[in-house]
């Protein structure tokens, strides 16, 4: 599974609220394979990142509640949210929270 940066980040309002059941299983698998791909690390994505399941009344996330894992120079990885359209997005922020977006495909 590959990051591909999206040049604007997604509005608030294009991200689901919540989440079914199958929606977040999918979700955890898909960062898994990801995380396995991507990443040394011999623990699994959810040890490594946390991941838990927040609605926040704005948009539904998984969240990284455990390492300030680095995705591109000065910008770490924050959440992961899914998309009105279904794309699984990580979420990263730098220091300043500014927000960068990359799809996971």
């Amino acid at each position: 599974m590959e990051l591909h940066k999206v040049e604007k980040p997604f509005p608030d309002n294009q991200f689901k609220k919540e989440w079914s059941r199958i929606e977040h299983e999918g979700v955890l698998s898909m960062i898994e394979q990801w995380h396995r791909e991507n990443n040394s690390s011999r623990e699994t994505a959810e040890d490594f990142y946390g991941l838990p399941y927040t609605s926040t009344g704005v948009y539904a996330t998984v969240s990284n509640t455990n390492t300030q894992h680095e995705i591109i120079p000065d910008y770490f990885v924050q959440f992961f949210a899914i998309t009105n359209n279904n794309l699984l997005v990580l979420i990263a922020w730098n220091d300043k929270e500014e927000e960068m977006h990359f799809v996971i495909e």
